[in-house]
């Protein structure tokens, strides 16, 4: 309750050999609105029994727009731009692309995708994130046997490189044989070949 004014009254009534006195006390409210600056700007102060209101003026509410948050102060209110949104409260506030301004924290192997009010890092193709808010590591593709069982896998940053044993052609994931072996026999000034088999690449027990 608001702190008032007291004011006293006194009354005094002579009976015989004593005195009877009586006194009543009243509390007045008081104005807040009549001081200076009790609210904030483009609101209107209004009086009450005890206490008293700020009331947004026509034009000037803030309320909880988009990117817009109201905090309340004591007899008065803040309109303020929600974390992730700049510009003038009273108007609108929008969203920061913290990818473009550089107040991102992706690191260096993972892409900054922004959002409303935020933004999201995506790993770039080779890396994943072990844990939620670390960085993003590595993949090894040879522990995950990404290559034909016979080719050579080397792991390289954010890729890797897989190799066909020789007498084999393919890309490092299919491996075929390229040599095809012929057995000729002259026979009379007649040459007669035959195709040998083709080789198979060997296999190798997956790690």
């Amino acid at each position: 309750l608001n702190a008032g004014i007291f004011t006293i009254t006194s009354t005094s009534d002579l009976d015989r050999s004593h005195e009877y006195s009586s006194f009543s006390f009243s509390c007045v409210d008081v104005n807040e609105c009549a001081e200076s600056e009790v609210c904030g700007e483009h609101s209107e102060c209004v009086n009450r029994p005890g206490t008293y209101d700020c009331i947004c003026e026509k034009g000037s509410i803030c309320g909880d727009g988009f990117g817009v948050e109201c905090v309340n102060r004591p007899g008065s209110y803040e309109c303020r731009c929600k974390d992730g949104f700049d510009g003038d409260p009273k108007r609108g506030c929008s969203d920061i692309n913290e990818c473009e301004v550089g107040t991102q924290h992706c690191g260096t192997h993972a892409k900054c995708i922004n959002t409303i009010g935020g933004y999201e890092c995506e790993c770039l193709p080779g890396f994943e994130r072990i844990t939620e808010g670390a960085g993003c590591t590595d993949i090894d593709e040879c522990f995950l046997s990404m290559c034909h069982p016979a080719a050579s896998c080397s792991n390289l940053v954010g890729s890797f490189s897989c190799s066909c044993p020789d007498g084999f052609v393919g890309d490092g994931m299919h491996c075929h044989g390229n040599i095809q072996l012929f057995i000729c026999l002259f026979i009379s000034e007649i040459v007669i070949c035959h195709l040998l088999k083709v080789p198979t690449p060997p296999t190798k027990p997956r790690p």
